[in-house]
């Protein structure tokens, strides 16, 4: 009879072993019912052999009283896998009036704050039990709603979901979709930044999204790299700078985040910082523009034939203007203005072309006192015949 017990041990160990295998399968079906039935059929011949066993004082007791302790405990062990775990829902609380009117706000009209007003209510109803959500359908309808919402939904709801549902309807207003898709076909940088200007495509292309989804989240996975593919060409396309305009839609971004980043990031290393176009000259000297022609002295021209932009109209030995005919005409026609006047005092000051200061002065000189002498010369005849 020992052999027995033996056999319907290793009966046992094989109904726990294939127990395991079925892991949390086993509670499909009736696995466990028949499994655990069988376990307790082969128990009930072990305790039946046992207390035969016991009876019969030639036997020792001692090796059939361990085996039936482990007989007995591979049962407890079919048990136990066999009882279905119980589920317990956690994170359910009761209604706070504090958390919720902290989470919750209140109407103003503006559809932001209504947009979060339900999405709030949705996230605290995940955490109620039952009467929480009851109470927290009383707590919306009478102090989160302003006088025009209460006329458009019901004054009272059984369950929180047709409340969440009736809120999204008759409270969020209906967009088209085509006037949103006609302002993102539309839309330009202008005057405004970067960062705004992807702003508001980002929006434009949120809205568009969930527009054309109508809340169904198969329609949204779709959608959204449709929708997000032409957001990130109209933000390429509508930008200030062809360049970089260009290097956006090189780039073939999938994003329109890190097509946002990548237009921010380009214009800030593109960006050189504009010079002083208008700088004074080195040696803050007029002299080296034009020629001086009579009547000018030294230092009159400073400041306003001084940049760099008046040297190249005036100046024959600029960069700026070889190569473009301007050398040979300014030449000519500057000469042949003056030729003419070749023999009187102002051709003197013209083909003067000393650097120093005094050379105008010595020359002022020189005439001053040929004027004086031909002056005298025209008064002496003049003072003989009046005598």
């Amino acid at each position: 009879m020992c052999d027995v017990l033996e056999q319907n041990y290793v009966l046992l160990v094989e109904i726990r072993s294939y127990l395991v295998k079925k892991g949390q399968s086993r509670y499909k079906g009736n696995v466990i019912v028949a499994k655990l039935q069988q376990a307790k059929i082969i128990f009930d011949k072990c305790c039946e052999i046992f207390l035969l066993l016991e009876k019969n004082k030639d036997i020792n007791l001692t090796a059939t009283i361990e085996l039936y302790e482990r007989i007995k405990q591979k049962y407890e062990e079919i048990n136990k896998l066999c009882i279905a775990p119980v589920t317990v829902e956690l994170g359910k609380m009761d209604f706070d009036l504090k958390v919720a009117c902290s989470l919750i706000p209140v109407m103003d009209g503006i559809e932001a704050t209504t947009k979060r007003l339900i999405d709030s209510v949705e996230m605290y109803a995940g955490m109620l039990d039952e009467p929480g959500k009851a109470l927290l359908i009383t707590f919306v309808l009478k102090s989160r709603l302003n006088e025009n919402a209460k006329l458009r939904i019901s004054s009272s709801y059984k369950n929180i979901q047709n409340l969440i549902d009736d809120l999204r309807k008759y409270l969020l207003p209906k967009k088209s979709y085509m006037a949103i898709q006609t302002q993102l076909h539309n839309i330009q940088q202008g005057s405004k930044s970067i960062e705004d200007y992807g702003s508001e495509v980002e929006k434009l292309f949120t809205e568009l999204t969930i527009t054309q989804a109508e809340g169904k989240s198969d329609a949204f996975a779709i959608l959204k790299p449709i929708n997000e593919s032409f957001a990130i060409k109209r933000f390429s396309d509508g930008l200030r700078s062809s360049k970089l305009s260009t290097i956006i839609s090189a780039r073939g971004f999938s994003s329109l985040k890190d097509a946002i980043q990548a237009a921010k990031d380009e214009n800030c290393t593109s960006f050189q910082p504009t010079g002083n176009i208008l700088h004074a000259s080195e040696h803050g000297q007029g002299s080296h523009n034009i020629r001086r022609s009579q009547g000018f002295q030294r230092g009159t021209l400073r400041g306003q034939y001084i940049n760099n932009y008046s040297r190249g109209h005036y100046n024959r030995n600029n960069n700026f203007n070889r190569g473009q005919g301007f050398r040979g005409n300014f030449r000519g026609n500057y000469r042949s203005s003056f030729n003419s006047q070749r023999g009187s005092r102002g051709s003197r000051y013209f083909r003067n072309r000393g650097r120093g200061r005094n050379v105008l002065s010595v020359e002022q000189v020189n005439d001053n006192k040929s004027h004086s002498d031909k002056k005298e010369n025209l008064e002496t005849p003049n003072q003989f015949f009046r005598s």
